[in-house]
């Protein structure tokens, strides 16, 4: 194959600001499942869900062991793909592993 023809799929990611989010949450996820010690792992629906402030809609928080608490917006788009998300926490170094359990399409 052309050396040139192997950098077009990463060009055509990298100028697309969605394709772009997405690849860089995919790598970050990568990088932090392997240099991160988790503090925990928990399920979802351990999580307290809240109201966002401003009508965001729903967010996730788990309190850490500093006083702050873990975040997650259940609702962002490359969840859906997810398995399991590494979270970290507001204010310290600290992270949780959140297992998302997902209904496969059809089951209710």
């Amino acid at each position: 194959m052309h050396p040139l023809l192997l950098c077009v799929a990463p060009s055509k990611t990298l100028r697309d600001p969605q394709r772009r989010a997405r690849y860089d949450r995919i790598l970050t996820q990568r990088e932090l499942r392997s240099v991160v010690t988790l503090q925990d792992e928990i399920d979802l629906d351990e999580m307290h869900a809240e109201e966002e402030p401003q009508g965001g809609g729903k967010v996730y928080t788990y309190v850490c062991r500093c006083g702050d608490v873990y975040a997650l917006n259940p609702d962002d788009d490359e969840l859906c793909e997810l398995e399991a998300v590494v979270v970290p926490c507001s204010s310290c170094s600290n992270h949780i592993l959140v297992r998302l359990h997902r209904q496969p399409p059809g089951v209710d």
